[in-house]
């Protein structure tokens, strides 16, 4: 059931927030003890953790959230490296860091013992916990497709956490919008390596990627809203800033409602096509 909670346990929310405000939060968001989460977060937008040093905010935020989970939950989140994709640098799983725009979280658990991360560089996860090797073991290189990644994660329903960030950056859009079948995404082959610890994985590398030639711009306040007015979005105040929770499946079924209303919802407006040109024929 969707709520809007206003937990707060700083009178003024200049001030930042404390652990105690994190534990709150998350059993406000009814984020269950044994769930899978993936996390999306930007730290700035919470403001100063009490008594934290920011050299060590990221390790007390995720161990906040690890032993909320308990042992039997798995915490994941972005760990992709766009070099591959941008300058042709080969991916290894075990020691390509993580793109510094992630944030210092998704940097945190990729360098945790014993965190798996999935293989395919531009879309890759990490995760510790239960059933992180469930999610990320396998060396599937498919960004969204069959047993990717992230299809086992919808398969589990997961729940989603944004701590500091919006939808803007909530990668299940891409999900969503490459299950639908969008007309301005395309499934790109790369031939760049993939590595493990400097062994090569042969198998091949498949991402959605934009159309060179066809600039579009993404939007999606309609469908926050949406997911607002269907009472599945959790939403409360951290800090300075706001954390929002929604599980996998219904999201998904809003998404794919929205995007039969229309296939252009999640942008600003329709790219302009170009007849006789790719997407348009």
């Amino acid at each position: 059931m969707g709520h809007v909670r206003n937990y707060s346990a700083a009178a003024d929310r200049r001030l930042g927030y404390s652990s105690a405000d994190l534990t709150g939060a998350l059993e406000a968001l009814d984020i269950q003890r044994g769930s899978v989460l993936m996390m999306h977060s930007s730290l700035l937008h919470l403001g100063r953790m009490h008594g934290v040093a920011i050299r060590d905010t990221a390790r007390t935020v995720v161990g906040g959230i690890s032993n909320h989970l308990g042992p039997a939950g798995t915490l994941a989140v972005p760990a992709p490296n766009w070099d591959y994709g941008v300058k042709r640098q080969p991916f290894d799983i075990a020691t390509t860091p993580v793109t510094k725009m992630l944030g210092v979280v998704s940097s945190h658990i990729n360098g945790l013992p014993g965190r798996r991360r999935s293989a395919n560089p531009i879309f890759s996860i990490a995760a510790v916990g239960a059933l992180a090797a469930n999610i990320c073991g396998g060396y599937s290189t498919n960004a969204f497709g069959y047993d990717s990644p992230w299809q086992r994660m919808f398969d589990f329903d997961a729940d989603m956490l944004c701590l500091g960030s919006d939808f803007e950056f909530l990668t299940f859009i891409r999900f969503m919008e490459t299950r639908f079948g969008v007309p301005y995404l395309y499934n790109k082959y790369f031939d760049i390596p993939v590595l493990e610890n400097g062994v090569a994985i042969n198998t091949p590398v498949v991402a959605p990627l934009r159309y060179a030639h066809l600039p579009i711009h993404y939007s999606l306040e309609r469908f926050t809203q949406r997911c607002r007015s269907a009472g599945i979005l959790r939403e409360i105040a951290v800090g300075d800033g706001m954390a929002m929770a929604i599980r996998m499946r219904s999201c998904f079924e809003v998404g794919m409602a929205a995007l039969r209303e229309d296939i252009h919802y999640f942008l600003q407006c329709p790219p302009d096509y170009s007849a006789g040109q790719v997407p348009r024929v």
